[in-house]
């Protein structure tokens, strides 16, 4: 008799988190930058509004994941609460407060995320979530 992995994967959690729409993070690496302080998304996988009917998105995060040669951190999704958004990006911690800015900037983010305080850090200060 064949015995079942019932162990959930780090993709398949993502997925699940993913299609209920829920805010998390799941860090992907095991450098200690995951460690960091200041979440910031740099590269995008799904953006609307139901990602359950992304009928590849397991395949597609798996891949990126598996190739992700410590290029990210974590894997992250984030719901827009007032357009009814879903977020899906990898992303990449830092230390410093600066230059987690700067590197928001750069890629075109609104905020990035404060694990120490668990909010948003909008970059146009004009609201905490």
């Amino acid at each position: 008799m064949a015995r079942l992995n019932a162990e959930i994967s780090i993709v398949q959690q993502i997925v699940n988190n993913s299609n209920y729409k829920q805010d998390f993070t799941i860090n992907i690496t095991n450098e200690k930058s995951k460690n960091n302080r200041y979440i910031v998304s740099s590269l995008n996988l799904y953006t609307g509004f139901n990602p359950s009917l992304k009928f590849d998105l397991l395949t597609f995060v798996d891949n990126m994941v598996i190739n992700n040669n410590g290029l990210f951190d974590s894997v992250g999704g984030w719901l827009n609460k007032e357009t009814n958004i879903y977020t899906l990006d990898m992303n990449i911690h830092f230390n410093d407060l600066d230059f987690a800015l700067k590197f928001a900037k750069v890629n075109k983010q609104i905020a990035i995320f404060d694990k120490i305080t668990n909010q948003c850090l909008y970059l146009n200060n004009t609201k905490t979530q």
